[in-house]
């Protein structure tokens, strides 16, 4: 019989970045609130700017890595790191969780819906650039 590898688990935030900048972080373990913890560490860390970048940049890679090069949408990066470079301004709590519990609008997918008509958010422009919102600007 064979064993089973132990389950990947991430203790700390450096292990967790580290892992997903290196692409060795298994596909099936980033899902939406994985993107939301790796935008939030990019935006304790750098400025906005070149949080942004890095996310950009790792995003890409990651897809890329996971077989999946036409998954990055520019748009929706660049929207969720407004969101929530907005919520840490707010509150720079330090623990991911408990900022979570605070803002959980943040863990809500249908968020791109009020600000986008899907015809806007499904086009090529949106994928490859930011795009404004057409339904509700970002205040």
């Amino acid at each position: 019989m064979l064993a089973c590898a132990a389950p990947v688990t991430f203790d700390s935030d450096e292990v967790f970045l580290r892992s997903f900048e290196a692409c060795t972080l298994p596909a099936e373990r980033f899902g939406h609130r994985e993107h939301v913890r790796v935008a939030w560490l990019y935006l304790r860390r750098f400025a906005y700017e070149e949080a942004l970048t890095k996310m950009a940049e790792h995003v890409r890679r990651y897809a890329a890595a996971n077989g999946v090069p036409g998954k990055y949408h520019h748009t929706l990066t660049v929207l969720w790191m407004k969101l929530i470079a907005r919520a840490i301004a707010q509150d720079p709590r330090e623990d991911f969780d408990a900022f979570l519990r605070a803002h959980p609008h943040l863990l809500d997918k249908g968020t791109p819906g009020r600000h986008y008509s899907p015809s806007l958010l499904q086009s090529a422009a949106a994928r490859a650039g930011w795009v404004e919102p057409d339904l509700h600007p970002l205040a």
